[in-house]
């Protein structure tokens, strides 16, 4: 068996060791990266090079492209899905865990996956600490706590969420979305506890004992401005929508809120008083 971890980066130099280490330690073979910086901004082989050399991880230039994530799942598919017996598609800031299984290989040949050609796992999002800056320290490390978040109702819709492992050697598929492909209408898809899922479904409430994506979404405030003031690479949103899911996640706190007002100009004050 092999396989593959499709994903998209931009301004992720401080990340984006700890995510590879991680899942070269869960068995995955190779993982695409797509190089979506732009001029005068990060290069991967800064931090990874020894990654890149080795052929362990592909780097594809994507750079100077807005909005590019979908193009790179799409070709990363188109490009790999006859090399390799599964696809995921991962951000940097999601961490597979495996409960029962030394690694990805173990956890994909099981018996329940067998009739299916796409496996989705579910989100755990993690909140920030409390912590307001990057303290130098592994994301898995400082964020340890599942977001209960401001809103219940919000919270729920977001750990829901799922994440793809896609079969290889299927036919074209077209990702529009971060979350599933669209395929044939004969595709079948399953949850991480063996169920059967819509296969084009964004959501299921099904727990899963042996894998969850851990989804550091936010880290500290400081983390989050610098996120929010790179955009995303699916699509524009404005700043209100990005903060206001800051606070859908994490607690407010004066500090915080102070942060906010001095770096982006927003006035999220009415927090403390409800």
């Amino acid at each position: 068996m092999k396989v593959l971890l499709c994903c998209i980066a931009r301004l992720e130099n401080r990340y984006i060791r700890e995510f590879v280490e991680h899942y070269k330690k869960l068995g995955v073979d190779n993982i695409c990266l797509y190089d979506n910086n732009f001029d005068g901004e990060e290069d991967f082989n800064d931090v990874i090079s020894d990654y890149i050399e080795s052929g362990f991880v592909i780097l594809h230039d994507f750079r100077n492209r807005k909005y590019a994530q979908f193009d790179s799942y799409n070709h990363c598919y188109v490009s790999y899905r006859n090399d390799y017996d599964w696809v995921m598609f991962f951000d940097i800031d999601e961490f597979l865990i495996l409960r029962n299984h030394q690694t990805i290989k173990e956890f994909l040949s099981q018996d329940k996956f067998a009739e299916y050609q796409a496996v989705h796992v579910k989100w755990k999002i993690f909140d920030d600490n409390d912590i307001v800056y990057d303290d130098g320290r592994p994301v898995m490390e400082r964020f340890t706590t599942e977001a209960t978040g401001t809103d219940p109702a919000y919270m729920k819709r977001e750990n829901t969420h799922i994440k793809t492992i896609l079969r290889g050697n299927l036919g074209i598929l077209k990702f529009d979305n971060p979350h599933a492909p669209k395929g044939h209408h004969s595709y079948k898809a399953c949850c991480a506890d063996g169920s059967q899922h819509g296969f084009t479904t964004f959501f299921s409430s099904h727990y899963c004992e042996d894998a969850e994506l851990y989804h550091y979404t936010t880290k500290s405030i400081g983390e989050y401005i610098m996120k929010i003031k790179r955009g995303s690479a699916a699509t524009p949103r404005p700043y209100q929508t990005y903060i206001d899911k800051f606070f859908g996640v994490n607690k407010p706190t004066k500090e915080k809120i102070d942060i906010i007002l001095e770096q982006t100009g927003v006035d999220m004050s009415h927090l403390l008083n409800q």
